[in-house]
């Protein structure tokens, strides 16, 4: 049955008024008593109904249900412009329709047929696209594909296509399959070609009709990719088996199909737990299935905004650090990196913000000219921001507006639009100056820097012209009193100018031409950062104190920490001490301690550059016990009695003491020469021998009680695993399993698998004794089964199966990783039914897992995503 929403006109309406509008609004076509409303561009279709009366009209929308969210989302922009034009009364109907589309979705369950689903964002996103794809290449000036919906023709499941017209594409967006008339290909064969112009962010901008907009989808910008396009044409013309279309009616939201199924996301998590309101990347996926609930989240996600950021700043006082980008405004708590509020919209959009001491008043300069002065209010149910004063130019082509600073009491805002600074104050009129190159204010607000001179704010007098040329200073700053101008020079050089008399009282040369500089609050120091890394200085003779090798383009800086911006996350460098111990990159490897509730993780060094460390959490508090030093280890290893922490890299094996991360034991180096990358490394369940899987081959089981070897030998195995009673080791390799002596390193059995890759996972099973089955992904088959006392196997297919990654302790229940509709997924195998009984869909390919380890009582899942961070889930209640 539809969705019907009915609206109510103010006065009588006229059958020629409705008429009238109908016939002259594009994409309505007459349908019986009313109208059909059909676009081409997204597929999204719908009805007007009249009712029958000579004179007087009323009119109702009828949406099918179920349909994809985006459905509502453009009958809503329809709705509201007829309710304006025969003035009805309008009242907004997403949520009824949400209610009566969440319930439609029943009958896809009931039914007997396969159906086809993707996830609700994934939806919207392709609808925004279409919705303006018409202006998208009007501002561009270049073909741009319209997205379809198709069967993906290696996983039978609903994908995105891009769908290439007569001209070559000049934006091409990041789907699955990119498709002609008569071809396709998947965009995995354009990878090769399409990297070296690298994607665009959603987020990214074009000035359409009506103003700034988002893309809304990834995309690659061909303008400039003459070999990008060609190897499009090319792939398009081998020939494939015809692709499989799917309209958009056809294509439902994941989200509402899973809930009908029972295993969707939660109402109260959906309506804003505090869970939610933390991590609302993560909700967006699958946070509760038939068996596991996400309890906690741990790392990845501190200091993330929900977008790119483009400027930060400091509330020291109140523990705020506030950020702005073309998202929106994002707020932290400076000592848990929390996040606390997030305010998205274009109105709130910027590419520099400023704070008072109380985080009360923001100060936001945009790409449009302008400097907007809000209130802030963080706590309560209202409105975050409220404007309260703003400052435009009227430039025909506006320059980007700037904040210089904010007063401590937020009475005062210093800006830059075009080539003016202005002061505003609260109830005057705004005062301005003329500057004549790069700008920047005391951390008082009492003195300007204009380019050449230096300004009293409160006289409103010049204190100093240096006689300079304007355009030789690059990122200038002010001491907080005003004392002392720091810039830096295009050939590298930093200079530091006392600005009472104008003498140069330092120049130093760098390597680098400095991106930012700041001086700390006591005005002691100052931060130069550059793609090279971060430099503390001393004031006034710039002799350097120390250095961190991580590149830093914007900042804020505290007296006691740096907050590095690094596209959607801000990384804190404290000046006195190291880092804190964050994932920034994939979780590689995961353990639960047999000991307590604590995990181990390490993860691959991302953008952030702090991760690349070995991280004891505390489960339940979520607090970092103990981490190791930036050592980028290849592979780490938890003993099963949790007492000692294996860390291996090219140079060496180490043995730290978990309780306090003092060394035990060390090999170096762990090959036979000196840099040889470790593979793979296991502890005995006794907790007396460490096994070492190396790239050049070598296996090597040394003896943490003597520090010698107990055997080494050229075996070519990429991973192995003890058995639950420590005597044999299973060990894989392209094509084969073998069983091999613990105590002596010959190989007992050698099982041959029809599988060629190297680097395949397998796992396990078995609680106690000896352990006498191990399952392992076979390429594009499913999962095998391999008895290890007969040397036999079986395999039972999984459509998408990458590796098996985990296994419960019981032996009953397999984590896999399997290739979703959107992309990579956790799903759950039972090893008896031989059958998947859960998945777990994270929301993007940023939070795709990785890795996962159960607890040893199997009530705890711990699952590692590629960005970072630990998710853990517990058992659900709802568990049959």
């Amino acid at each position: 049955m539809p969705f019907t929403a009915r609206f109510v006109p103010r006065q009588p309406l006229a059958r020629d008024a409705v008429t009238a509008y109908f016939d002259g609004r594009p994409r309505y076509e007459k349908d019986g008593p009313g109208y059909r409303y059909s676009n081409p561009e997204t597929g999204v279709a719908f009805s007007f109904f009249c009712a029958d009366a000579p004179d007087v009209v009323d009119v109702a929308l009828s949406i099918d249900v179920p349909r994809s969210p985006a459905f509502a989302l453009e009958a809503d922009i329809e709705v509201s412009a007829l309710a304006t034009e025969l003035d009805l009364e309008y009242a907004p109907f997403a949520d009824a329709f949400a209610t009566e589309n969440s319930a439609a979705h029943a009958t896809l369950v009931d039914g007997s047929s396969d159906f086809f689903e993707l996830p609700s964002d994934m939806l919207e996103r392709v609808w925004r696209w279409n919705m303006q794809r018409e202006a998208l290449e009007a501002a561009v000036g270049g073909a741009v594909p319209r997205v379809a919906f198709a069967v993906h023709p290696d996983t039978n499941l609903a994908c995105t296509v891009a769908l290439i017209g007569t001209a070559d594409p000049t934006l091409l967006p990041d789907v699955d399959l990119v498709a002609s008339s008569s071809s396709w290909a998947t965009l995995h064969e354009l990878r090769e070609a399409l990297e070296p112009i690298g994607t665009r962010s959603p987020r990214f901008r074009y000035r359409l009709d009506e103003g700034l907009r988002e893309a809304r989808l990834r995309h690659y910008d061909l303008s400039k990719g003459e070999d990008a396009t060609a190897a499009i044409n090319e792939a398009l013309g081998r020939a494939k088996t015809p692709l499989t279309m799917l309209s958009e009616k056809m294509v439902y939201a994941r989200e509402l199909a899973r809930l009908a199924l029972g295993i969707g996301i939660e109402e109260r998590i959906r309506k804003g737990d505090d869970l939610y309101a933390r991590f609302p990347r993560e909700c967006s996926g699958f946070l509760k299935t038939k068996r596991w609930e996400l309890t906690r989240v741990l790392g990845g996600y501190t200091w993330l905004s929900g977008f790119k950021l483009e400027a930060i700043t400091i509330a020291e006082k109140k523990g705020i650090v506030a950020g702005v980008g073309a998202g929106g405004v994002v707020f932290f708590d400076i000592e848990s990196g929390k996040r606390l509020r997030e305010v998205p919209g274009d109105v709130y959009a910027g590419t520099s913000i400023g704070i008072d001491d109380d985080a009360r008043t923001l100060a936001i300069g945009n790409e449009l000219g302008a400097v907007d002065v809000f209130d802030v209010e963080l706590e309560g149910k209202g409105p975050t921001l409220q404007k309260r004063a703003t400052h435009t130019t009227d430039a025909p082509e506006p320059p980007h507006g700037h904040v210089l600073g904010v007063s401590p009491d937020g009475s005062v805002v210093i800006g830059a639009v075009g080539d003016d600074v202005v002061i505003l104050r609260d109830g005057e009129e705004p005062t301005t100056f003329s500057a004549t190159g790069a700008v920047t204010a005391s951390g008082d607000l009492t003195r300007i820097w204009t380019g050449s001179t230096l300004i009293d704010v409160t006289t409103e007098r010049d204190v100093i012209d240096l006689g300079i040329d304007p355009t030789l200073p690059r990122v200038p700053a002010l001491s907080p009193d005003g004392r002392y101008l720091a810039f830096a020079t295009s050939n590298g050089e930093l200079h530091c100018v006392r600005m009472d008399d104008g003498v140069i009282v330092a120049i130093v040369t760098r390597k680098s031409v400095a991106r930012f500089i700041a001086f700390t609050h006591d005005g002691q120091r100052i931060v130069v950062g550059d793609s090279d890394g971060v430099e503390v200085r001393k004031v006034p003779g710039l002799e350097i104190e120390k250095s961190f090798d991580t590149p830093a383009w914007d900042a804020a800086v505290s007296d006691t920490a740096i907050y590095r911006v690094v596209e959607d996350r801000i990384w804190t460098q404290p000046l006195d001490g190291p880092a804190p111990p964050v994932n920034d990159g994939p979780i590689a490897q995961l353990f639960h301690s047999a000991r307590g509730p604590i995990l181990l993780a390490t993860s691959k060094p991302g953008e952030g550059m702090t991760g690349g460390r070995a991280v004891l959490w505390h489960i339940p508090s979520g607090v970092v016990l103990r981490a190791t030093e930036r050592l980028c280890p290849d592979r780490v290893n938890l003993t099963r009695d949790g007492r000692f922490l294996c860390l291996a890299t090219e140079e060496m094996l180490l043995v730290l003491d978990v309780g306090t991360l003092s060394e035990v034991a060390r090999f170096e180096p762990i090959g036979r020469e000196r840099y040889v990358k470790p593979i793979d490394l296991d502890a005995s369940p006794d907790g007396e021998h460490v096994l070492a899987c190396l790239e050049d081959g070598e296996a090597r089981m040394v003896s943490l009680t003597t520090g010698m070897d107990m055997w080494r030998a050229e075996l070519g195995i990429q991973c192995a695993t003890f058995t639950n009673d420590g005597a044999k080791v299973v060990a894989g390799d392209a094509g084969r399993l073998r069983v091999i002596d613990a105590l002596t390193g010959e190989v007992e059995k050698s099982i041959t698998l029809d599988d060629p890759r190297s680097n395949a996972e397998h796992v396990l099973l078995g609680s106690a004794g000896e352990t006498s089955r191990a399952l392992r992904v076979i390429a594009d088959q499913g999962i095998a089964i391999i008895d290890l006392i007969v040397g036999l196997h079986t395999v039972v297919e999984l459509v998408g199966a990458r590796d098996v990654i985990a296994a419960s302790p019981d032996g009953l229940m397999a984590a896999v990783l399997i290739d979703g509709a959107s992309g990579v997924d956790l799903a759950f195998w039972s090893v008896e039914d031989r059958e998947e009984v859960d998945r777990i869909v994270l929301a993007s390919a940023d939070d795709e897992p990785v890795s996962a380890a159960f607890s040893p009582d199997g009530k705890t899942l711990l699952v590692g995503t590629h960005r970072g961070a630990v998710l853990v889930f517990g058992e659900s209640a709802a568990r049959d």
